[in-house]
């Protein structure tokens, strides 16, 4: 901005109907999830959350970042573009396009409260005034309807089925079953977990509540994979 200082705005759109839910200019990349938790009280929750793979977002080899976590407790899936390939989150990449063209060259922010200001404007206009061809020249404000899948804020408890064993994911992180140790995440440290057998592989999918969050060898202990998706039929 012209004062020097670097303004970071976090945008929230709807994929569906490309309604912006918001455009929060931030000191910083941290914090993210509180302005999540402030789009479900207002709007509620989405069936899932694609991002890019920020350290804000994704975990890598490290785990599960605290923010897939959060999600994950309010059954919310998070999905991540492929690394280096924008094209994955298209819409977004599209949205803060028309940011930068129809707002960041002709006007230069002064600082942050301006930025908030400035911002919030360009928003209303995107939602409620600016026509998108791929939505047949219709305004996202003309297509969105909010969720009714509300918020809780206390995580709602959730019960495995009997028909496969339960397992605690240690303080550092790692399960034990049979004789190995392997590490799954941090984040999910001191929760419960269900180990269920994968079809004609030697492998088991470690599931955290109704999300597969990783892939072990039975044979080795090895960690296969660590990617989360919603788990289908899980007992048939």
């Amino acid at each position: 901005m012209a004062d020097g200082n670097k303004c970071y705005p976090l945008g929230i759109i709807d994929d569906h109907s490309r309604y912006a839910l918001l455009i929060e200019p931030k000191h910083n990349q941290r914090g993210i999830l509180q302005n999540f938790i402030q789009i479900f009280l207002k709007y509620g929750l989405p069936q899932s959350i694609l991002t890019d793979n920020g350290p804000s977002f994704a975990g890598f080899n490290h785990g599960y970042t605290q923010f897939e976590r959060a999600l994950m407790d309010q059954d919310i899936l998070p999905i991540h573009g492929r690394v280096y390939h924008p094209q994955t989150q298209g819409k977004i990449e599209r949205f803060y396009r028309s940011m930068s063209d129809e707002l960041l060259k002709f006007h230069r922010l002064r600082n942050f409260a301006e930025a908030i200001e400035v911002l919030e404007q360009w928003r209303l206009m995107y939602n409620h005034e600016r026509p998108h061809e791929a939505l047949g020249d219709r305004c996202p404000a003309q297509i969105y309807t909010p969720s009714q899948r509300a918020y809780h804020e206390k995580v709602l408890p959730y019960e495995y089925s009997s028909k496969y064993r339960v397992y605690k994911i240690n303080n550092w992180g790692y399960i034990r079953f049979a004789s190995y140790q392997t590490y799954i995440s941090q984040t999910f440290r001191d929760t419960y977990v269900q180990l269920i057998p994968h079809d004609d592989e030697d492998s088991v999918l470690v599931c955290n509540r109704n999300f597969v969050i990783a892939k072990l060898d039975v044979t080795n202990g090895e960690l296969m994979g660590r990617r989360a998706y919603r788990l289908k039929n899980p007992y048939n």
